[in-house]
């Protein structure tokens, strides 16, 4: 049995459907991770922890206690290391065929070289930056350090990013045969024309983020305020609350909304479990990431697979998901009135909610299931190594 290694700072639930997909297909998975996180679903595996040094988590602790969970979880992604002797009895007891690992941490690098003197090279690095992009541009010391200390080859879920603020920027081209796209992988949860849009005669809107600032959700809250038309109109926020950061994020949000007199409007939900997802996106028409900057938020093809009408921030990695699929709408992340009128023009409009929803079905159902994914990954690693997965 083909055995394949995903090395990341946690078990991610946009991973979720890939181990699935690859168990149910015959491979054997494993997951080496730094934590676990509060909304994760361990149905298909159970991901392996790997500890910290002594060093890193005593530093850890003390960072936590002077600065609260939120920047010490932060502190930690950058500085996370784990014992080199840890490593090598792991990759020594599983002895893996493949080797993915996400992005270029100290975490990565350990299990990089750990790969290197134990003779394991098919390594692959998954990371979310756009692969038409250069990512070395001005780095030159930053480029030959990479080469040494991670693998060459490289997939990720992000073709390009385009910023409405700049709409005519282009994005350049790289000459780089080593990067690969390989889609997020969601499978369709209703088919065409099953779903069912403004039922009750209210258009429900649904926001999924992380109670935290760059989630930007009191944007979404000031859009609504600015909106003329509330009537027959509701928003329903999703987030998760672990620690005291979050709770007071969400303590503020919710004053935000009593104070602008929009508590039958919103509803605020906390921690809703990975499972019982699916029934709710099923029960809202639109959905909105409103963050102020995400990677590549994978919300937005939870919510297209489940045929909602999408609105965007630009500035995210998988709005070109919904581009590509003419499957909603993108907005101006510093503009409240830009989503507003965004808003506005669908609830005035809702045969466009029906027709964008249809449309992120379809781009779901012939892009992004998991055959596309594997169908990506077993091109790269022939490509590359000469291997067949």
């Amino acid at each position: 049995m083909l055995r394949i290694l995903y090395v990341a700072p946690r078990y991610h639930t946009n991973q979720i459907p890939i181990a699935e997909g690859l168990i149910n297909n015959g491979y054997y998975v494993r997951f080496l991770v730094m934590y676990k996180g509060v909304t994760e679903n361990y149905e298909a595996l159970k991901p392996d922890i790997l500890k910290p040094t002594f060093k890193i988590k005593a530093l850890y602790y003390m960072i936590l206690k002077r600065k609260g969970k939120v920047y010490a979880e932060n502190w930690m992604l950058r500085n996370y290391k784990p014992g080199y002797i840890q490593v090598l009895r792991y990759l020594i007891n599983l002895k893996p065929d493949i080797v993915i690992i996400r992005e270029r941490s100290r975490q990565s690098r350990i299990v990089y070289m750990c790969c290197k003197l134990l003779g394991i090279n098919k390594v692959i690095l998954y990371n979310q930056k756009p692969i038409n992009v250069y990512e070395w541009k001005g780095k030159r010391f930053k480029e030959l350090l990479s080469k040494f200390a991670f693998p060459q080859v490289r997939y990720s879920p992000v073709k390009y990013i385009n910023l409405l603020s700049d709409s005519t920027q282009s994005y350049p081209s790289h000459e780089n045969h080593h990067a690969y796209f390989a889609p997020f992988v969601q499978e369709a949860n209703v088919l065409e024309g099953e779903k069912q849009y403004g039922t009750g005669g209210i258009i429900r809107v649904l926001d999924v983020g992380k109670y935290r600032n760059y989630k930007n959700h009191k944007i979404l809250v000031e859009a609504v305020s600015l909106m003329k038309e509330k009537e027959n109109f509701h928003v329903t926020i999703i987030g998760q609350v672990s620690n005291k950061d979050e709770q007071d994020y969400f303590d503020n949000l919710a004053s935000m909304i009593k104070d602008k007199n929009l508590q039958d409007t919103f509803t605020l939900l906390k921690n809703i479990p990975y499972r019982q997802m699916v029934p709710l996106y099923k029960e809202h028409d639109i959905f909105v990431l409103p963050s102020k900057k995400e990677v590549a938020s994978i919300s937005v093809l939870e919510a297209m697979a489940n045929g909602l009408c999408t609105i965007s921030t630009d500035n995210n990695g998988t709005a070109f998901y919904v581009s590509e699929g003419n499957a909603g709408l993108t907005f101006d992340n510093n503009s409240a009135q830009d989503l507003a009128n965004k808003l506005t023009y669908l609830v005035n409009n809702p045969e466009s909610i029906r027709f964008y929803g249809g449309n992120a079905i379809k781009h779901i159902q012939d892009n992004c299931g998991f055959n596309n994914y594997l169908e990506s990954l077993k091109h790269i690693v022939k490509t590359e190594f000469e291997y067949n997965l």
